[in-house]
């Protein structure tokens, strides 16, 4: 899918692969979706109506916990979304780490709280369940009920 920022973050946080680059051009979106047959979520109706634009869904809600929740009905997201295994950064799958492994990474309070992590082996950031992680669940259950 190629979505705007904030929606292809709630996106990725939701388990759904997503592509987005300001830098894109038109023609240049047009040719990753047909390619990579990809789904473009869009507020350009101009873009949209390009005939090479074979899926494609105007999102209206302006907000992007709006934007997930709308995507999500239109699409039904909900039973195939799989929560935390994207790097909301770069896309790429999240494997588990070993503590130890990333110990010297982390700070100490996160160090002291928390065993279990995951690791994007594109980027080589290091994610746990800490309090965003409540925070991402509830806006992810929001979004994704119905």
């Amino acid at each position: 899918m190629h979505t705007s920022a904030g929606s292809r973050a709630f996106l990725r946080m939701a388990g759904f692969d997503t592509l987005h680059d300001q830098n894109f051009s038109d023609l240049e979106i047009r040719r990753i979706a047909a390619d990579e047959q990809r789904i473009v979520l869009t507020r350009d109706r101009e873009l949209l109506k390009c005939a090479d634009v074979q899926r494609g869904c105007y999102v209206r809600a302006l907000k992007a916990e709006e934007q997930l929740k709308e995507v999500a009905a239109r699409y039904g997201l909900a039973a195939r979304a799989r929560p935390f295994t994207l790097c909301l950064h770069c896309n790429l799958p999240l494997e588990p780490v070993d503590k130890a492994l990333i110990a010297g990474r982390l700070p100490e309070q996160v160090s002291q709280l928390h065993e279990s992590f995951v690791r994007c082996r594109g980027c080589d950031r290091v994610y746990w369940p800490g309090s965003h992680y409540d925070r991402m669940r509830a806006v992810l259950s929001r979004a994704l009920e119905g």
